[in-house]
């Protein structure tokens, strides 16, 4: 399930190595951060040789969205809503 404050899940992948980053449109709660962790151990259940990184962090709907690799979701957002 997709939180309401979630603008975007951001992936980087190398040999050996995945980053996820989750961009919330406010500060990271707690909930947040069980959310993220929950996530980053399934990935870690799915990739054991890889070295599995998750991040939350706060970036507000002023701001751009850190770009990685590629976007595991993005919410639309702007005028064209």
């Amino acid at each position: 399930m997709v939180e309401p404050h979630l603008r975007g899940v951001a992936v980087r992948w190398s040999h050996g190595a995945v980053l996820v980053q989750f961009s919330f449109d406010r500060p990271v709660t707690d909930r947040d951060r069980d959310v993220v962790s929950e996530v980053e151990s399934e990935l870690i259940a799915h990739f054991p040789d890889a070295e599995v990184i998750a991040k939350a962090t706060a970036t507000p709907p002023s701001e751009p969205l850190p770009a990685l690799e590629a976007w595991v979701y993005r919410r639309r957002e702007g005028a064209s809503r």
